[in-house]
């Protein structure tokens, strides 16, 4: 039930969000800021602000989808054995941690190599060499909690 509460909540959403821009023309043109005679893209109207912040619907939406998906992991972890259903939550924390790891090698490789003298930082190169042996690491557990994992619920067969 909650489920689907949630995901009639974020089609509605998500209908609120659908944006059908106008289109202006000669006739819906705000003239007091047009000014004739400009040269270069003017589309009659004041600057925004570059920082604007999130719209509310929008964070709502990806909070309701976060929502969503959990609760179906919820039902999934509840519907199925409870071997399988510990193992599946070991794999989704450790595949977590594996996505966690990834982004933040990938955020010290770029500052590594992005300074000039990367070839002399030997502490960098030796962080990074680190952080790559932890990630082969967790994805070797990854691979194998996944096998582990198909062979507790084989594949069903229609007949």
């Amino acid at each position: 039930m909650e489920l689907q509460a949630a995901q009639q909540e974020l089609d509605r959403v998500r209908s609120e969000l659908s944006y059908q821009p106008t289109v202006i023309s000669g006739n819906n043109l705000d003239l007091q800021n047009f000014k004739s005679g400009n040269s270069g893209f003017y589309v009659g109207a004041p600057p925004l602000l570059d920082a604007v912040p999130p719209n509310p619907a929008r964070v709502t939406a990806v909070e309701l989808e976060e929502k969503i998906e959990n609760l179906k992991n919820a039902l999934r972890l509840a519907c199925d054995p409870p071997e399988a259903a510990s193992m599946q939550s070991k794999l989704d924390q450790t595949e977590q941690q594996l996505k966690l790891l990834q982004r933040d090698f990938a955020l010290h490789q770029d500052a590594y190599y992005s300074s000039p003298d990367y070839a002399g930082d030997t502490a960098g190169k030796a962080r990074l060499d680190a952080e790559l042996q932890q990630i082969q690491s967790l994805q070797s557990e990854v691979d194998r909690l996944r096998s582990e994992l198909a062979a507790l619920n084989p594949p069903q067969v229609a007949t």
